[in-house]
This record gives C-alpha cells, structure tokens and sequence, in this order.
C-alpha cells in the first residue's frame, strides 16, 4: 500500500465531516445547528435576514420605530440576566486569521505569502468569525488540503516537529506520545484512542522509508491539519462546555488563536470552572502580548478596515500601496494606544487628538512628513481631526473609488457606534433619481432625492448622521470646496436618545455621541457578537444590563469590557442547539 493511499484512507473521511460539520455545528455526537441558521425558532438579531428570520442588530420587530421602519438603536434597559442562557456559537470555522495564528502560534511556523491560499472571509451581521457567514465550500477545502501539504512538508524537523516527539523509534509508544502530543494542541482536547489509532496507521505505513519517524510524523500532521476537529471548533450543544471548550472559547476570542499546552492544562485542572480561578487565567491571558494583536484583530473586524485590501491603487488620485497601509496602521495603532497602551475610557476613541502617521499619510493631512516612518501628530488646534470619525481608514473604507456620500458614512455612524440599521430600499423604488447635476453638493443632491415619501423616512435617519463628514474626500482628504467650487458644511441636526441636537461641526458632534447611552451600549454589544459568533437573540437581552454595568464599573476601558464578557454566565453556558 503506497503512502498516499494510507494517507487518504485517514484523511478523507476527515474531510468528509468537513460538510456534514458546517450542516449541524457539531463533530462526533456534538449535534447541533448553526446559530442562526434554524427553523421556526425565535427571530434572530445581528445577521441577513435568512432561514433563521435574522435581523441586524438593535432591531426589533420593525413597527414602532422611526419613520420608513428604521430600526433605532437599541439600549440596556433589561433587568439584571437571569437566564437561561445561551453560550457562544459551536462548529465556527476557522477564519483565515485564525488559521494563520494557530498554525503560527503552535507550530511556530509561518504561512507568509502562503496566507492567501485561503479566500478572504465575509462578514455576516457585521463580523466575519459569525457562524452564518463561515459555511465550508469546495475551494476553500482545496486551499485547506494544499496548506496541510505545504506546511508538513516545509515545517522544520529539528527545532520544529521533533520538538513534539519524546523519542523518534518506530515503536508505538514513540509514534503515540507525538500523535498525543502534538494531536492535543491542534485539536485542542485529548485525543481518543480510536483517533490515535488511527493516525497511527500513517506510521505504519511510512516505516519502509528514510527516515520512518519522520516521514509518518509528517504524514501524521498532513491529516490533522484536514481534519474538522482543527478547523472547526465543535462543542456539545445543549451540555455545560467543557474546561478545554471553554479554554478554545476564550483563546479565540482574547487571543484570536488556540489554546496554550498551559491554558489546556489549566482548563483539565478544573481551574475554569470556578470564578475566582477563572479570573486569574484571564488576567494572566490578558498579561500576553497575545492579547495585544486579540484587540488590533477585533478593531479590524469592528470598523471592517480589511475591506481597504480590496482598494485598488491609484497613482493619478495619490493613491498608492503605501498610503493605503499606513492608513489601516494609524487606526490600528490608534485604537491600542488607547484600548491598551494608556488604557483609557474607550468612548475616547471618538475624541483623541493624537495620531500616529507614516509620511504619505501626512501629507494627506495636509503636514509636512517627519522621517521615514510614524510618527505621532496633535490635532488639539484642529477642529477637523479627532478621534476614528476623521481618519482616513475609516472614512474610506466604504467610500467609492473616487467617491464619498454622506448616505455611507451615515450608515457607518449608525451601524458601527450606535448599533442600528436602515432596510434595504422596498422592491421597485429608484435609489436613485435621474437627471440631477454632478455639480450639485451630497447635501444638495440627496435633499432632492429625499423629497420621496419612500425615500424620505430612511434618509431623516442616516443622512444627519453622515452631513458632519461631507467635507471629506473620497480618501478622507479635508477640503473646504468641491472641484466644482461648491463651499462643503460641516454642520447637521440629528435625534439621538431622544434629544435634538443641532451640532456646528465634526467635533462638537463627536462630543454628542460620547455622551450618548446608545453609543456606550453600542460598544458592548459589538464585543458580545464578536465573542459569541453568532447572530444575537431574545436570550441574549437579558444579559447586556449586567455587562453594562461591569463596563461602566471598570471606567469603560477595554480590559473591563473583556474581563466582564468572559465572566458572564452567558460565556459560559451550553452553545445554542439552533
């Protein structure tokens, strides 16, 4: 028997419960179905309306809201959870940053160039670690056989593979320490004896080769990089998690990666399973540089900046490669100044006057660069820059190639800080009038537009939210006219918490969100979607009163806001059954 065809003997009925993995969220008796994906449950929040009745989230049923059935944004005015609960999602795929950080973090191995074999992820109900929106397909199962060969055949033997074989003789107990060993990190639990049995079997069919240990231990590995049980992140539904279900819950969530040996080791000891000990594995999660590059993978996935992958470069307008990077780098680096370095009040984010900039994002700003690389820029004197609303990542990131609206950037202020959502246009409305001049301003333009009872109710809603950043190009370049001469106002009238407020400019309406409940609500909810990968539901209400208030305790800093996540009972309890 050749040694492809061992091989293939273990890996394709692996590969197999890939497909039947996404269709019921579980592995080996786990069964269940994706949150979300259900029929005849609850309607769901925080998702594409789809089999499961999903609905962005913050919304309601859809009546009673503002005029045109905007969903308005929701608040934590539930009485303290009380249960019962519902645990974060079970048999998520991984997320291509998630593979790429697991491979790299146990293995010690980098995919390099290689992390583009895998197809990009797509957010659903705005995240991309959100079960609706990870379903397996047949490319991304190639991509996933041809990294497996790739990086058994390329990782290091000394210093690397052997490293998780306490002796190299072509003897069970040798070929069964490494298949345990190495088995438990990328499997994240134990391994049964049946599945050790059979991995072993690429051993023995490897033992007629130079050198066999080696060759099987590769082979060995090939398979357990194709195989669900590392790729999916399987739970029994229904049932308390177990230490180590709980410990791949918080290692991907605080560390966007697996499990430690340690954390393994501490989740098998029980010391998950009580809150005292349980908040000082957190802490000591927390204490790793690990979680550092946790945040700047959440930021990227909250404020979507990954989209700026997909911008096309374009020397003419002054959009080049470097621009582009420096631009996701200053808002990454921006949020883990504050989120982490200092820690401050995270409501912050939306008024700092600091900045770090590479030299081709500074002259976008109208500077003259310093050096070659970053450095850090005060905007106290400069009412057009503060806080992620003015940078440039933000402002672009849903901008047209050459364009700006302040219809998308209102969408983004109401989606991404302040939780709610606007329905598509109803069948058989023009979204767009005909016949109205390119030298009219956004405001000009869409006043013209709104002035159509079916536009009308949607747009009161959003479009104040946006007017603040009319004055920004399509890269997020300040500029006080259009090339058509037209003067470009700041200024705009919106209702938030039930109050009018009438705001002269960028600044002073950034300083009205940060006061705003809605906005500090918001900031919470968006961290609970992120650690529970799913689409949010009536179960998870009762919940956000508490977590509101351990935020608010803990000075509305990062740290707090993880810390009271993961010590929720919510966190804890059984992954959801639909």
């Amino acid at each position: 028997m050749s040694l492809r065809s061992s091989w293939a003997m273990v890996v394709v009925p692996l590969a197999a419960a890939v497909g039947c993995s996404a269709c019921s969220g579980a592995i080996d008796g786990a069964s269940a179905t994706p949150a979300g994906n259900g029929k005849g449950g609850p309607p769901l929040a925080g998702g594409p309306a789809g089999p499961g009745g999903g609905k962005p989230p913050g919304s309601g049923s859809g009546t009673g809201g503002a005029p045109g059935g905007i969903t308005p944004p929701g608040t934590m005015t539930s009485p303290g959870a009380k249960g019962p609960f519902v645990g974060p999602a079970s048999g998520r795929r991984l997320t291509r940053e998630e593979y790429y950080f697991t491979v790299l973090d146990l293995l010690k191995y980098d995919l390099g160039a290689d992390r583009a074999t895998l197809a990009p992820d797509f957010p659903s109900g705005g995240f991309r670690n959100s079960i609706d929106g990870l379903a397996p397909s047949p490319m991304r199962t190639a991509a996933f056989e041809t990294l497996a060969g790739r990086v058994s055949s390329t990782i290091k033997w000394i210093g690397g593979l052997a490293t998780f074989a306490a002796c190299a003789d072509s003897t069970p107990a040798c070929e069964g320490g490494y298949i345990k060993k190495v088995g438990r990190l990328l499997y994240r639990r134990a391994l049964t004896d049946a599945e050790v049995t059979n991995l072993a079997r690429l051993f023995a069919a490897s033992r007629m080769d130079a050198p066999a240990f080696e060759t099987g231990a590769r082979l060995v590995l090939e398979a357990m990089l194709q195989s669900p049980h590392f790729l999916y992140r399987p739970e029994k539904v229904s049932a308390t998690p177990t230490g180590p279900e709980l410990a791949v819950r918080l290692s991907y969530l605080l560390w966007k990666s697996a499990p430690t040996d340690e954390l393994l080791s501490a989740a098998e000891q029980g010391k998950l399973g009580t809150d005292v000990s349980a908040k000082e594995v957190v802490a000591t999660m927390l204490a790793d540089q690990r979680a550092r590059r946790g945040l700047r993978e959440y930021a990227d996935d909250w404020l979507q900046l990954y989209r700026l992958d997909a911008r096309a470069p374009d020397p003419t307008k002054g959009v080049t490669p470097d621009l582009i990077r420096e631009m996701r780098e200053e808002t990454l680096a921006f949020v883990s100044r504050i989120a982490w370095d200092e820690p401050a009040d995270l409501m912050t984010l939306l008024t700092d006057k600091k900045s770090d900039l590479g030299p081709n994002l500074a002259k976008l700003y109208g500077l003259t660069p310093v050096g070659t690389g970053p450095k850090r820029y005060d905007f106290a004197q400069n009412p057009n820059r503060l806080g992620l609303l003015t940078q440039p990542a933000v402002l672009s990131v849903h901008a047209k190639a050459d364009h700006a609206s302040i219809v998308d950037r209102g969408l983004v202020v109401m989606r991404t800080f302040l939780c709610g959502e606007s329905p598509p246009p109803p069948d058989g409305v023009v979204t767009m009038v005909v016949g109205i001049a390119d030298s009219l301003t956004d405001r000009e333009k869409f006043a013209i537009h709104s002035a159509s009872p079916a536009c009308a109710g949607c747009h009161r809603a959003f479009e104040p939210l946006g007017k603040p950043f009319e004055p920004y190009d399509f890269m997020g370049k300040y500029r006080v006219m259009d090339s058509y001469g037209n003067k470009l106002r700041a200024d705009t009238s919106f209702d938030l918490d039930g109050t009018q407020h009438e705001t002269p400019n960028v600044q002073e309406f950034a300083n009205v969100l940060t006061k705003s409940p809605t906005v500090e609500d918001c900031l919470v909810r968006k961290a609970y979607q992120y650690a529970y990968g799913r689409a949010l539901g009536a179960n998870d209400t009762a919940q956000f009163a508490d977590l509101g208030n351990g935020f608010r305790t803990g000075g509305r800093k990062y740290r707090a806001l993880l810390e009271t996540l993961t010590a929720s009972a919510g966190f804890r309890a059984p992954a959801p059954s639909n």
